[in-house]
């Protein structure tokens, strides 16, 4: 015979159970990130004439900075940056308008570092999952999307 303690102890576990399947999905999920969020950045572009090198120094919203280290999902083009297609980059626009060859800016883009060697033709639409990373100062991107990998 069941004691009443040990069928409330059941009912208990089935409820935690329950909730868990309902509740776990929400929790874990990334959060989709817009390129439009990515555009409230602000941007300047310095200089150091003696070594003829220039860099963009960014200023990112507390919206994005919460964001930095967290998974996200963003769709966008993927582009590849070499030749050899070891750099990729995810961007709001296609090739032809890209930050690179179209004359975007630079935050419309960001820095794919998969986690495994991503499957991809130039152009591509895709919606990629990984860890948003932000640079203040750089060089090239302003965003880094690492241990990325395409979900659709």
């Amino acid at each position: 015979m069941i004691s009443p303690v040990s069928s409330s102890l059941q009912r208990l576990r089935w409820l935690l159970a329950c909730s868990f399947l309902l509740w776990a999905p929400a929790a874990l999920a990334q959060s989709m990130v817009s390129w439009d969020l990515l555009a409230n950045v602000e941007v300047s572009y310095e200089q150091d004439l003696d070594h003829n090198t220039w860099w963009m120094e960014a200023r990112f919203n507390e919206e994005l900075r919460a964001l930095e280290g967290k998974a996200i999902r963003v769709r966008g083009y993927l582009i590849p940056a070499t030749v050899s297609g070891n750099l990729v980059v995810l961007s709001a626009f296609p090739m032809a308008s890209c930050f690179f060859c179209g004359g975007a800016g630079p935050e419309s883009m960001m820095e794919v570092i998969p986690g495994a060697k991503l499957r991809f033709s130039t152009d591509d639409f895709v919606e990629l999952e990984g860890i948003l990373q932000l640079t203040e100062r750089s060089e090239g991107s302003l965003y880094q999307l690492t241990r990325a990998r395409i979900v659709h």
